[in-house]
């Protein structure tokens, strides 16, 4: 037997319970059976017009809801219905179902001589049922009174217990419970995260696309707007034209498809479960284009022929070129990529390493609980192999809740606020990534099939992608972005760069490393540490940006382990690294044998904090990812994280060690280990371009025979071949 819920409890939404009450009835409404074709509108706070929400059925015809948040029924409250259901008849001619919501259970005392609220009720039914019947409407109304909201919310399926959850416990799942869960995940960003420099990016709009923005409904109003300004300004000046000769035909068929755009768009839904129809929609964009550029013909033909009246040919015109922009930058925007994945629920952001996907995901969800509409981040890197809804759970602090009800709330929570509820997992390529997605991910995202409101957004560095989601085994529904950082924004270094008060030069501009954030951040971070405000001026080339880069990242590491500067720990790790990744020509080498080489250096005490792979790798210098071995297993390798770096870390190595500074001719002579790395049979494989070791090699050399003022006739050696 089920409780009676009190309907006095629920929470307060929108500044009150009565709007809580509301919302609550549209929520039950929404999960309604519903014929194909159907298309459910919310009308919004404030904006009934009778009914809080409806359903437009195929054929037309439209049932609407309509929740009171009173617990009596008597005169006044009667009267409160009667403006309802009048306004509902007036404004929806193709209502013919009335639902009325109310929080509690109609009396029946029967005592005599007293109408009880039951015979209010019944009496109040017939006479607007009568009235209907005399304006030849055909009406039906219906109660959802306390018991029967209760037996909805008693329903077994996860969609209603998920609402119980939401509205009846005011205590999880508010604004500052989103912001409180924020605010833990942000703590184990630590530095990937700095809204203080966040940098405006494209992707940014696509996410807040992904999560339903309201602005993507605003955007469609907006071009509704623009249509039906200059369509309506250019058929008016073809129609005057059209007494003067100009062929009708024309005119009529510009209209028209005016007309079709403007139903497509009228007939969208704000709703976050609602499928925009994009195809249809640029569809009618590009079928009014079209015809809008056969008007422009038939203009340029009626203007060679007709000397007289050319101010109101040119006017038409004006207008046509007008409307063409408009319809041309709804086009383009409809096929971005915030527009592509607005239908999709479940989103993959790719990038290198060092790109921004933590610090995008950071500031999107900070966006979102800002605005009071709920996100949570899950910080991959913190799961252990196992079931990752259950960590989820643990890690909101709703120990005891079912995936299924959590997962039910949310989807109340996103519908209430008018935008999805967006999980978002950073990482999973950290840590465990591989052994706990690669064979869980499928099922993970399918979890949320059954609740519209909800959406997962996942980052992934790109290198892992292969082994976590196999080419051969592609997930379905599963959209896919990528992210660049500054690349593909020329003026996004710049602006950083301002952001973080530094002074321009144009080294930015020279190599690509520098529109990578984090490459970018620890240049800047170095910079503010040593008290300066300016790029070194003699960063001019690739070999001097790259040794400011790794006295960056030393410096960084002392300062937090609080090492002897001296002792150049940091530099030696580094070098030992090149060493370790020249070895065979790989450029990598095994986490265990990298450990190995760093603890010599600096013992981390059985702690990870002291781990000196652990620091290079969280500053972006190292990266540790996956690769096959000959038996078909999947090891995971460091290597640095930029292939460039790695390339003049290891070509230092090289001169370091081989290059005889008193007579550096001997030491290119056949045989020697420059002269085959630059020159002999092997240099293939450590060449590849102007980004390989080989020409690292060549580059650094040519940059030290220059300072040390070293006769070109040894300098070819450094434009040979590999440069």
């Amino acid at each position: 037997m089920r409780n009676q819920i009190d309907f006095r409890q629920i929470r307060s939404h929108g500044g009150g319970q009565d709007k809580g009450f509301e919302e609550l009835l549209c929520q039950l409404a929404s999960l309604e059976p519903r014929e194909p074709g159907a298309i459910f509108y919310r009308k919004g706070i404030g904006a009934d017009g009778g009914v809080e929400c409806f359903l437009r059925n195929s054929d037309g015809t439209e049932t609407g809801w309509q929740a009171k948040y009173f617990f009596e029924l008597g005169s006044s409250q009667l009267g409160q219905l009667n403006k309802s259901i009048k306004q509902a008849l007036e404004k929806h001619p193709k209502l013919n179902r009335f639902i009325v919501g109310l929080p509690f259970d109609l009396r029946d005392s029967r005592i005599a001589s007293q109408q009880t609220e039951l015979q209010r009720w019944e009496r109040w039914v017939q006479r607007w049922k009568r009235e209907a019947k005399q304006a030849s409407r055909s009406l039906e109304i219906e109660l959802w009174a306390a018991n029967s909201l209760t037996e909805r919310l008693s329903r077994r399926a996860p969609q209603y217990a998920g609402r119980l959850a939401f509205w009846f416990d005011a205590t999880v799942l508010t604004p500052d419970w989103f912001r409180e869960r924020f605010a833990e995940a942000r703590e184990g960003l630590g530095a990937r995260y700095v809204p203080e420099t966040n940098i405006e990016l494209p992707i940014r709009r696509t996410m807040q696309g992904f999560c339903r923005d309201p602005a993507m409904v605003e955007e469609l109003e907006a071009w509704s707007g623009k249509v039906n300004e200059f369509g309506y300004r250019s058929v008016e000046a073809l129609k005057r034209l059209d007494e003067k000769g100009l062929q009708p035909i024309a005119t009529d068929q510009l209209a028209a498809t005016m007309r079709d755009f403007l139903r497509i768009l009228a007939g969208t839904s704000a709703d976050p479960d609602y499928i925009f129809p994009i195809a249809e929609i640029l569809g009618a964009a590009r079928a009014m284009r079209k015809e809008s550029a056969n008007c422009e013909h038939v203009l340029w033909d009626h203007e060679r022929s007709n000397a007289k009246g050319r101010d109101n040919v040119q006017y038409a015109a004006s207008s046509l070129r007008r409307l063409s922009d408009v319809l041309e930058d709804i086009a383009e925007a409809l096929k971005s990529d915030r527009w592509q994945i607005a239908n999709s629920r479940r989103l993959l952001v790719n990038g290198e390493a060092g790109v921004g996907k933590s610090h995008l995901f950071g500031d999107v969800v900070e966006h979102q609980v800002a605005r009071e509409w709920p996100a949570v981040l899950i910080l991959s890197g913190t799961l252990v192999e196992g079931d990752p809804w259950s960590q989820i759970i643990a890690a909101l602090h709703l120990q005891g809740i079912s995936t299924e009800t959590l997962l039910g709330a949310l989807d109340a929570a996103g519908q209430a606020a008018g935008t999805r509820t967006v999980i978002f997992v950073d990482a999973i390529n950290e840590r465990h990534g591989i052994d706990l997605w690669a064979a869980r991910l499928p099922l993970f995202l399918k979890s949320i099939e059954a609740f519209p409101h909800v959406a997962t957004a996942l980052s992934c560095r790109s290198t892992y992608l292969r082994y976590i989601i196999p080419d051969d085994r592609p997930i379905s529904g599963l959209s896919r972005v990528e992210h660049v950082g500054f690349a593909g924004n020329p003026n996004a270094a710049n602006e950083y760069l301002d952001r973080r008060g530094i002074i321009r030069v144009a080294a930015p501009n020279l190599i690509p490393e520098f529109y990578n954030p984090l490459f970018l951040k620890t240049c800047c971070d170095f910079l503010e540490r040593e008290g300066q405000r300016e790029l070194p001026r003699g960063l001019t080339g690739v070999t001097s940006i790259f040794e400011f880069y790794s006295q960056a990242i030393a410096r960084t590491i002392e300062g937090r382990l609080k090492l002897d500067r001296t002792r150049r720990i940091v530099s030696q790790a580094l070098q030992k690294l090149a060493s370790a990744f020249d070895e065979g020509y790989r450029g990598y080498t095994d986490v265990s044998t990298a450990n190995a080489m760093l603890d010599k250096l600096l013992p981390p005490d059985g702690t990870v904090d002291r781990s000196l792979l652990t620091q290079l790798e969280s500053e972006g210098v190292l990266a540790i990812e996956p690769t096959t071995d000959e038996d078909g297993s999947v090891t995971e390798v460091v290597r640095f994280t930029f292939e460039r770096f790695s390339d003049h870390r290891i070509a230092t190595l090289l001169l370091d060690t081989h290059l005889d500074t008193e007579n550096p001719p001997n030491s290119f002579e056949p045989g020697s280990v420059l002269y085959e790395c630059i020159l002999g049979e092997r240099a293939y494989e450590r060449a590849g371009g102007g980004g390989s070791a080989c020409g690292s090699t060549a580059r650094a050399l040519r940059s030290r025979t220059a300072r040390s003022g070293t006769s070109s006739r040894f300098q070819w050696l450094a434009r040979a071949r590999c440069v």
